[in-house]
This record gives C-alpha cells, structure tokens and sequence, in this order.
C-alpha cells in the first residue's frame, strides 16, 4: 500500500513539474501578445494621424478645384452674356431689314393691285368663254371651225395678258422644282439688284426650292450681294436654308442635316474676283497677327496650368499610396457588405414575387374593364357587316350594268357618289367608338418606335384605373433572335406612380430561343428614348438598363412573358406634357437593343 501511495506521490509531483513549466510558457507568450497588441495599437494611431493630414490636403485640393471652376463659372457667363447681345443684334438686324423690305414693296403694291384688277378681268372673260366652248361640245352643236375660232381668239386674250404683265415687268414661268440635289441660280438684272443691297432697299435674294432626291431635304439659296456680316460692303455672302419639307419625318432622313454642300460661282469677273481677295488680304493679315499674340498667351497660361496639374498630381499620388494602406481595413467592412447585400437579395426575391402577382392582378382588372367593350364591339361588327353586304350588292349591280352597257355615265356617278356617302358613315361610325385597321409588320433590327395616339385619353385611363399600362407591339433583336416589347406606364408605376412616367422592356417567349446563338441570361444593352418632335435631336431624353444576369427578368422565358425591368422614374410627366414631346396628342418612344453584351 506504502508503494502505490510513493507513485501517486510520483506521479503529482511530475505533473506539478509539468504545469509550472506550461504556466511560464504562457506566461511568456502573454506578454509577447501584449507588446504586439502595443506595437499594433502605436502603428494604428500614426496611420490616423497620416489619414488626418491625407484629408486635410486633399481638402486643400478641392478648394483650389472649386476656386478652378468658379473662374470657369464666371469665364461662361461672360461669354453667354456676349452670345446674348449678339442674338439680340441679330434680332435687331433682321427687324430692320423687315421694315426695309416692307417700305421698299408699298410702292409696288398699287401697281400690283391694278395689275390684278386687270388681269381678274381677263381671266372672268376667258372663263365665260371656257364655259360656252364647254356648253357647246356637251350638246354637240359647235363645229370644229367653231372650236378652232375660238382657240384662236383665247390666244389673242393671252397674248394680251402677257403683254401687259410685260409692261409692269411682270413674267409668268413655270418652274420645275429639281430633285437631285443640284440647283442652277440664274440672277438677272445684277447692276440693279447689287444696286438695291447697297442702298439698302433689298439686302438678300432667295432661290428657288430644290431636293437633294425626290423624297428628300426641301432647301434654298440666300444670297446677300452687298455681303453679310464680317463679308458687308467687301464679299457677296451666300448661304444655304434648310427648309420644313413634306418627307422630313420619312425613315430614310437623319437629323441634323451632315450633307457636304458645294457652292460654285459661275463667272466671268474672275479680276474683280482677285481684286476683292486682295484687298481682303490686308485685313486677314491684321487678324492673323492679333490671333498670333492670342495663341502665345493661351499657351503661357496653359504652361502654367500644366506645371500646376504636375504639383497637384504628385500629390495626389502620395495621397494614393496612403489610401492603398487603408484599403486593408476596407476590406472587413467589405465582407460585412456582403451579409447585407444577401439579405437584399432575399428581399428583392420577394418583391419580385409581388410583382408576378400585381401583373397578374392588372391582367384581370384589362379583362374585366374591356367585357363591356365587347358587346359594343360586337355591335358595332353587325352594323359594319351590314353595310359592307349592301355595298357588295350595289357594286355587283353597277358591273352588271357596265357590262351590259345599260347604264349610262351619269348613273355610274350617281352610284358611286351613294357609296362614297355609306362608306363616309361607316368611317364616322368606327370613329365613334376608337377603331382603326392596320397591319402591322414587326421589326427585327432591334429598334421599336413606340407611337401613343391619344395620349390625353390613355393617361386619364390610367389615372383613374382603367388601363394602368400599355404593351407596344413585339419586335426582334433579328430575322431568328430574341422577341421583346415595351411597357409604359403613363401615370407611373411603383416609386414613380403619380409624378412620372415608367418606362419598361419584357422578354416574351419567341419562336427562336432554343437556336444556339441566343444566349441566356438575355445580356444585351436596352435603351430607351424620349422622341422630341421637329427633329429636335438635343432635347431627346434616353436611358440606358443593362441586364441583371441573376433576375429572373432575363431568363428563358417559360411563359409568355417575363417579369418587365426598366426605369420606373423614366421621366417626370411634367416633361412629357410638354409640346417639345407631345404634338397632335400623339407620342413617339424609341426602343434599342445593342447587340454587345452588357451587364450591371
């Protein structure tokens, strides 16, 4: 018993040993932690204090940036109020030469009105003797010497009228308009028009309109004799007017106007030519030199900005280095980002889900809203139907007649004057109630144009709940790609309602996607544009929405359409009303598809 007692004892007194040993390891070890932790807390302190004195420079940086563009500020409102006077000159000019113009024409104007008198004369006469020769060919009893007599006697009358229109220096000519982009300008009359520039009486002469091709740019000529502007009293100035025509909205015509113009002078006052070149000469020699000692202080003041930008960006790259050691401490506020952003994306989930479920809560109130359209739709079919029987029936009477020979002239015109009256019903009758026929080809360029007719009705409609959203019609981003359509909300949707107007792209289920080039998630670049009337090209307002590849809205569809994504704060709908955008209550969106591939 003694002896198990002695190796107990042993046994203790060797673990005792044991445990002091690992008890000033530990201890060894703590106080090691300790200065680390002191070495730590020290590094910590003087990295502040270098971020303290980082801030303060670059604060110092941004008043001197903000000291930058205030002299920029200043520099634009000089030159704006410039520009302004200058407008306000030109304003000036033209209302002169207005008045000019007008004082010069009073004299002419009774002369003119004489010469009308005259002229309305003759022309009663050979009106009342149009109608006799027609009186007397319709009842067959003038002969063709009689005809030929009276031929004869007109000419003698127009002859007459031209002569004395030639009096009064009055000449008639019919002018065929060209078309292929090029004009010849005959001036006549050169002495007395130069003349009337220089008195003042007439300073400039317009051509006649031309094309650029048949369905093309409607513009003029402008010359001023005299010159115009920096060219006055010195050069004959000529410029080109682009003018409203009637093909300015056809697809083919893009805005603003990039055509190369040459504008030949064919003459032969080549001397005279050299003459004004010459004494131009001096002139542009004074102006070359001004400019001359112009660029040389630009370029010292752009060498004393550039030596500036060289100190600033020395800084700025020390302060680089600085922000570099800190981004280590960023990166455990990135990593706690990360938890935050899983949970909105749990969130987002959910309100995707109630997305799904307010589109299918609006597909019902449309169905719902529209059953009383039906029984006037069908109605109104009936009635169509109808009159579209009658109408065959009489277009089957009128052949049958023609081909008979039975009927004569004047009942054809009487028939058809009754079908152009039942077919003016029927078009009033379908105004009545909205309905137009048209036949509509999808696009497959990947641009939509998005017409809204009647936009005063369809936003009350959506005002008041009827028709929350409009779908446009389908297009392709190809001949075999992806098909797609836009969705406008015009009183707004979600953040937007009430105060904008939403605008959203929808990926519908094609007939195409399962062809290896069409890729999924759907990756292209969707833009949206505002369309300003007028070829306003400055004012148009546009977005652009790159696809989120983890949403649900750019996958493969499995229905017939897809969750709709965009810009829920498009416009704001005091924009929109304005007449820059909406003209004749009718509005104009454009939709794009790139073909890069862009992600968020």
């Amino acid at each position: 018993m003694s002896t198990s007692v002695d190796e107990r004892l042993r046994l203790l007194v060797g673990n005792h040993s044991s445990l002091q040993e690992r008890f000033y390891r530990l201890d060894s070890h703590s106080k090691e932690m300790e200065a680390q932790m002191n070495n730590t807390e020290n590094r910590i302190q003087e990295q502040g204090q270098e971020l303290s004195a980082t801030v303060q420079k670059v604060e110092q940086l941004e008043s001197q940036v903000t000291e930058i563009e205030s002299q920029n500020t200043r520099v634009e409102q000089e030159i704006t109020a410039q520009e302004t006077d200058t407008h306000r000159n030109e304003n000036k000019m033209i209302k002169l030469e207005q008045e000019l113009n007008q004082r010069a024409s009073e004299s002419e104007v009774i002369e003119s009105k004489q010469l009308c008198r005259v002229v309305q004369e003759m022309c009663r006469r050979l009106d009342e003797k149009v109608e006799k020769m027609e009186s007397e060919c319709s009842s067959e009893i003038g002969t063709h010497e009689q005809c030929a007599a009276d031929i004869e006697e007109m000419k003698k009358n127009l002859q007459q009228i031209c002569s004395l229109l030639g009096m009064h220096g009055v000449r008639l000519q019919v002018v065929e308009t060209p078309s292929d982009g090029t004009m010849i300008w005959k001036i006549e009359d050169y002495t007395r028009r130069k003349h009337d520039a220089v008195v003042g009486k007439t300073l400039s002469l317009n051509s006649q309109p031309f094309y650029t091709s048949r369905c093309g740019y409607k513009m003029c000529a402008r010359v001023y004799l005299n010159g115009d502007g920096i060219g006055e009293g010195t050069h004959m100035s000529l410029f080109i007017v682009i003018m409203r025509g009637e093909y300015d909205d056809f697809p083919g015509m893009t805005w603003p106007f990039s055509r190369q113009i040459a504008e030949p002078i064919m003459s032969t006052f080549e001397d005279e030519r050299l003459q004004l070149l010459l004494e131009s000469h001096s002139s542009l020699q004074e102006r070359c030199y001004q400019l001359d000692i112009r660029s040389k202080e630009m370029e010292a003041q752009m060498n004393n900005t550039e030596n500036r930008i060289q100190e600033q960006g020395q800084e700025l790259s020390a302060t680089v280095q600085k922000v570099e050691q800190l981004e280590s401490q960023v990166t455990e506020i990135e990593s706690q980002n990360t938890r935050v952003e899983q949970e909105i994306t749990a969130q987002e989930t959910d309100i995707h889900r109630n997305e799904n479920k307010m589109i299918k809560l609006e597909q019902e109130l449309n169905q719902r809203a529209s059953e009383s359209e039906v029984i006037e739709s069908k109605q109104l079919c009936s009635v169509v139907q109808e009159m579209g029987r009658r109408l065959d029936e009489k277009v089957e009477k009128i052949e049958s007649e023609c081909s008979s020979e039975i009927g004569t002239q004047e009942q054809c015109a009487a028939d058809i004057e009754e079908m152009k009256k039942k077919l003016q019903q029927i078009c009033s009758l379908l105004g009545m109630y909205g309905v137009g026929l048209q036949v509509v080809t999808p696009s497959d360029d990947g641009e939509l144009i998005f017409k809204i007719k009647d936009y005063t009705r369809k936003k009350h409609d959506a005002v008041v709940g009827k028709t929350l959203s409009l779908n446009s019609q389908p297009f392709y981003t190809s001949r075999n790609g992806y098909k797609m359509c836009a969705r406008v909300y015009l009183n707004g949707d979600g953040i937007g309602e009430g105060t904008h107007m939403s605008l959203f792209f929808v990926v519908m289920r094609g007939e195409y996607d399962d062809l290896p080039e069409l890729t999924w998630p759907f990756s292209r670049q969707v833009t949206f544009t505002l369309l300003a009337h007028d070829a306003q090209r400055h004012l148009n307002i546009s977005e652009i929405v790159r696809p989120d590849p983890t949403s649900t809205s750019f996958r493969k569809p499995t229905d017939d359409m897809n969750v709709a994504a965009g810009c829920p704060l498009f416009v704001s709908q005091a924009d929109v009303e304005k007449p820059t955008y909406v003209k004749d209550d009718t509005l104009f969106i454009k939709v794009s598809v790139s073909c890069q591939v862009s992600y968020l």
